[in-house]
């Protein structure tokens, strides 16, 4: 019997062995962070990707919302836009141009496209846009100017993507599996771990029932398992509770899938079976009309976006909208996703638990007499899900709500849309979700017919655990007698009998149900003024971004300490 890989295999167990390792690690992690926040650090100015009119008035009235500073451009000279004001039904930017502040002056000349050196401590670019505008328009310092739309020939912002440049800069040093060591070991709080045997060891395959952690509240999970082969006849799979947690199975069956060999099957959030034939790109991807995504979109490899960018939506949502070709006769397709939750919503969510101290307790047992439908109403308030929209004859319409999938792994997701009102030219999606809750690293549509497949459920026919229990009863219906994992270590070898084929090729499904409480032991009066304001929609998704900021001034006031440890000056 093949078992999960021993240390140093399994990342959590090693990394927390190592207390020592992981406080280094962190100090080092900090003094590169400060590096790169307290010296010269380094901006680029991006072009919009449309120069369609509407399409630039939409993007300036988003900036001039922010409050960016507004820099113009004609010929060699160089003005600020103050007190600027977009007259949408005349086409028209108006402001008092005046001279450019010492805080965004530059021995330079800024074009679309370049890189850029500053100093932090004097000098604030990325709150910049940029006009490059014709030489119909006549500006005078100190006189209030009305600049057509028609006259502003591009567009850049300055923009410094804060979190990777971190990430790219301590994994040179670091290396990335000795950072993301570090990461999983300070913030992961999630569900149980599911290895898969591929014929040669147990791979780690990702998470069951992610975010489920009330009982009333559980929702059917489809894990695919795109490792997993047969050895002598069977699967084996091993589910495993590696973190403080006490961690309720009900059901872990397999669904397996026969179809032909030319197509991939995906399995959607209810479980409904989708052949993928004809994959397409997108045409257009951008973050929040900024970012430009659509090569790092079209294929998987983790440069992916996360819903991160300065601008945000009234409920401090973030979006991402693909465009893809499309004609009026598609009436349906589907979405294919690439995504995972990210470390960072792990880590708020303990932010907003820690704050409750020693409430905690009868806060997780409330939890559990609440319904179903007010917990996922708070969670839809807070933005957590990955709502799927497409731009109707009617405007933007819901498709689905992705629920959480957990930060371990990206899973590979479809989405069905209905497409019957969208009409002639490109399908637009919209992602949205709250502040770095999300990570995609690939979007896809598909508009071809499914094809003919086998669908076949199969239970456990064994299911030993390391107390030498026989757990396979419990786990192969859905009846609420749980298999439970209380402490860190358990782990539980699963085997199921492998039918004979009916097809070219077989995709496997681990369709999982169960909930997941956690054990904590925070200290501390609870702040219910603060802790009420959690019941405000979109708070949660507020706290998250203000932590997330938070961290980083945190460290920069550690500056002292952390030098003295690390021995440096």
């Amino acid at each position: 019997m093949r078992t999960p890989p021993p240390d140093p295999g399994n990342p959590l167990s090693f990394i927390k062995s190592r207390k020592s390792l992981v406080r280094t690690f962190s100090i080092l992690l900090s003094v590169l962070v400060l590096h790169l926040f307290t010296g010269c650090s380094y901006y680029r100015v991006k072009g919009l990707p449309d120069s369609q009119q509407d399409t630039r008035i939409s993007w300036i009235k988003k900036f001039n919302q922010a409050q960016k500073y507004i820099i113009l451009h004609q010929n060699a000279a160089t003005l600020h836009l103050s007190n600027a004001y977009l007259d949408e039904a005349n086409l028209e930017l108006s402001g008092t141009p005046e001279l450019v502040s010492s805080a965004h002056s530059y021995p330079h000349q800024v074009e679309i496209g370049k890189g850029y050196r500053y100093k932090r401590k004097i000098q604030s670019p990325l709150e910049e846009v940029h006009l490059f505008l014709d030489g119909n328009v006549e500006l005078r310092l100190g006189e209030q100017v009305d600049i057509p739309i028609a006259s502003i020939e591009s567009v850049g912002y300055s923009d410094s993507n804060v979190a990777r440049s971190v990430l790219s800069f301590a994994g040179i040093l670091l290396g990335t599996f000795a950072l993301l060591l570090i990461i999983v070991a300070l913030t992961k709080s999630s569900c149980p771990f599911i290895y898969v045997d591929n014929g040669e060891e147990m791979v780690f395959q990702g998470e069951l029932y992610p975010g489920n952690i009330v009982e009333n509240a559980q929702k059917t999970d489809y894990l695919r398992l795109p490792a997993i082969q047969e050895t002598d006849g069977r699967y084996t799979i091993s589910i495993t509770n590696e973190l403080e947690e006490v961690q309720h199975t009900d059901q872990v069956i397999l669904e397996l899938v026969d179809h032909p060999e030319d197509v991939s099957v995906m399995m959607d959030p209810d479980g409904y079976i989708y052949s993928i034939s004809r994959p397409m790109a997108p045409i257009w991807a951008s973050a929040d009309g900024t970012n430009d995504h659509t090569k790092a979109l079209s294929q998987r490899d983790e440069d992916f976006a996360a819903f991160d960018t300065p601008l945000a939506n009234s409920d401090g949502t973030r979006n991402l909208e693909v465009w893809f070709d499309h004609q009026a006769d598609n009436t349906s397709a589907k979405l294919v996703l690439r995504a995972k939750n990210t470390f960072w919503l792990d880590l708020a969510l303990q932010k907003f638990f820690t704050q409750m101290g020693t409430y905690f307790p009868k806060f997780q047992a409330q939890q559990q007499e609440k319904t179903a439908e007010e917990i996922y109403r708070w969670r839809e308030e807070q933005h957590m899900p990955l709502s799927v929209y497409v731009n109707t004859g009617r405007g933007w319409e819901l498709q689905q709500q992705i629920n959480a999938v957990g930060p371990m792994m990206y899973r590979d997701l479809v989405v069905p849309l209905d497409i019957s009102d969208v009409g002639d030219g490109p399908l637009k999606v919209k992602l949205q979700t709250g502040f770095q809750f999300w990570e995609v690293d690939q979007v896809a549509v598909d508009y071809s017919p499914d094809v003919g497949m086998i669908r076949t459920s199969i239970a456990p026919v064994s299911a030993m655990d390391n107390y030498g229990k026989d757990a396979s009863e419990q786990l192969a219906r859905q009846d609420g007698d749980y298999y439970v994992q209380k402490e860190v270590g358990d782990r539980v070898d699963i085997h199921y009998e492998s039918p004979p084929m009916q097809g070219a090729a077989r995709t496997i499904f681990l369709k999982n149900r169960g909930y997941y409480l956690y054990k904590r032991a925070y200290t501390g009066k609870p702040d219910y003024a603060a802790l009420k304001r959690f019941r405000e929609p979109g708070h949660f998704t507020r706290f998250a971004e203000a932590q997330y900021h938070g961290l980083f001034e945190v460290l920069l006031s550690q500056e002292p300490k952390l030098a003295e440890q690390d021995g440096t000056d």
